[in-house]
């Protein structure tokens, strides 16, 4: 063989390897074209960012493992997602202002938008399993709000959550016209108008390899829509149960019957039967005793009672059903403890629980051992900018204001209750150190402005941060 055959025989042989690679590469699935409202096909990612609507796309694997999903990769993905090893996703990361794209498409509120998820050539989605969600992030009212906008900024609401949706929905999908899987995604006729982040979100299991330390894996998507011809206030964007991303999920693998972050927004939340859960809080003092061994429906082996394990786990049972979830924490999942200790009105829940039901000694180890586990997260910004069943007004007038400074004052001068023996009266930094004291100061104010909702979680929110100011840890154990 001569040099020059030699040199070209190698030549040919990397051009084979280059195509190889870069098919493996490619089969991962990425958003190859959408439309809304039944409109044309207008291609997605793998584009440049001037001429799309959509967000990048991973340049390797596209995954990002559930060891990482409190990383900022889970907001709109990243362009490195490592393949064959365990490790953090590497940037850029999409959810940047720079990483924006630079155009919006319109639907309709009401309307649907239809994507086309392609991957290796004639397969279309690669993975046999698991679930897709679908949420929104509010970027402004203008047609190019995201533009040059941080997704990792906006609060996200759910509209869409299917368990099983890739082999029972997407797999099946296949259209050889388009080479990928369609997916609709409807948009509900109650989302105000503006522009939103439309992050997608599928959930695949048993894909990672041992090396890969066998982690579940998540495929994120954000592109930019603009929601026209809706006659709904942006005021209900309040109302609607929503999270930050990063924060909203905890990390590692979870069920695979059950669904990450908060339940799908309806066109009744924030309404007025909601709203009448905070009376009915005066009760739920008697509804957490006698439980005994009772089950609320939660199996042993869950992540969040393996946390919380004080009294047999008998208050975290009682504390984490649906419906008390409802009114304590209803954006967290009953697993998900880093979620519910950023609620003072779940813990404050858990401890009145395990003074009620624990005996001797097992109630103080239960009321420690929560205080231990969520007291740096309630000192800190991370913790839930409200009561969390109260819903935020916009832009709460200077009345509002001052008569939820009046409550507050009112329940820290003239509550026996609250100072108990060990703090003297108006001793600010006493109270703020106990933290079942400032359990009952934020009760003390919700019960007291009872018919006002915005004045309840300007009050609540004011002891909180009062409190937050005076020590990073505003919690002391009960001696």
């Amino acid at each position: 063989m001569t040099p020059m055959t030699s040199s070209l025989l190698i030549s040919l042989l990397w051009t084979v390897c280059s195509l190889n690679l870069f098919q493996l590469v490619s089969a991962h699935a990425y958003i190859k074209q959408w439309s809304a409202d039944g409109g044309q096909l207008e291609f997605a990612q793998k584009q440049s960012l001037s001429d799309t609507a959509f967000r990048g796309v991973s340049k390797n694997t596209g995954w990002i493992g559930s060891k990482f999903i409190d990383s900022e990769a889970i907001t709109c993905g990243a362009t490195d997602t490592p393949k064959g090893t365990i490790a953090p996703p590497g940037g850029p990361f999409f959810h940047t202002a720079d990483q924006s794209a630079k155009k919006t498409l319109s639907v309709k509120a009401g309307g649907k938008i239809e994507l086309v998820l392609a991957g290796e050539s004639g397969k279309g989605f690669p993975h046999p399993n698991g679930h897709i969600q679908t949420y929104l992030g509010y970027c402004g009212p203008k047609s190019n709000a995201c533009v040059d906008f941080d997704a990792s900024k906006a609060k996200y609401f759910k509209i869409q959550a299917e368990i099983n949706a890739i082999s029972d929905k997407l797999r099946p999908n296949f259209d050889p016209n388009v080479d990928g899987n369609k997916w609709e995604i409807p948009i509900p006729d109650f989302i105000p108008p503006g522009s939103f982040i439309m992050r997608l979100e599928l959930i695949t299991f048993d894909q990672s390899s041992d090396t890969e330390g066998k982690q579940d894996q998540y495929y994120v998507y954000c592109g930019q829509i603009f929601v026209t011809t809706s006659q709904t206030s942006i005021s209900a964007l309040s109302q609607f149960d929503s999270v930050h991303f990063p924060e909203a999920y905890e990390a590692g693998n979870r069920d695979k019957h059950s669904l990450p972050g908060p339940s799908v927004v309806s066109g009744t939340a924030g309404s007025k039967s909601q709203k009448k859960t905070c009376k009915s809080q005066k009760s739920s003092k008697s509804s957490s005793s006698d439980l005994g061994g009772q089950d609320f429906g939660h199996g042993d082996s869950s992540a969040g009672h393996q946390k919380l394990t004080a009294c047999g786990g008998t208050c975290l049972k009682a504390k984490t059903t649906a419906e008390e979830l409802k009114h304590l924490a209803p954006t967290c999942s009953p697993d998900d403890l880093s979620c519910l200790c950023r609620s003072h009105k779940w813990v404050c829940a858990y401890v009145s629980c395990a003074n009620d039901n624990c005996q001797g000694g097992k109630a103080k180890d239960a009321t420690d051992e929560v205080y231990s586990k969520c007291g740096a997260i309630l000192a800190s910004r991370s913790r839930l900018p409200s009561t969390d069943y109260i819903t935020e007004h916009q832009n709460p007038s200077s009345t509002e204001r001052f008569k939820s400074k009046s409550c507050m004052d009112t329940c820290f001068n003239d509550n026996k209750q609250l100072h108990g023996s060990s703090c003297s009266p108006g001793n600010l930094d006493c109270v703020c150190k106990d933290h079942a004291a400032v359990c009952t100061w934020a009760k003390c104010a919700e019960t007291n402005c009872q018919d006002n909702t915005d004045t309840i979680r300007l009050a609540s929110d004011a002891i909180y941060e009062k409190c937050s100011a005076i020590t990073h840890s505003p919690v002391r154990r009960k001696r």
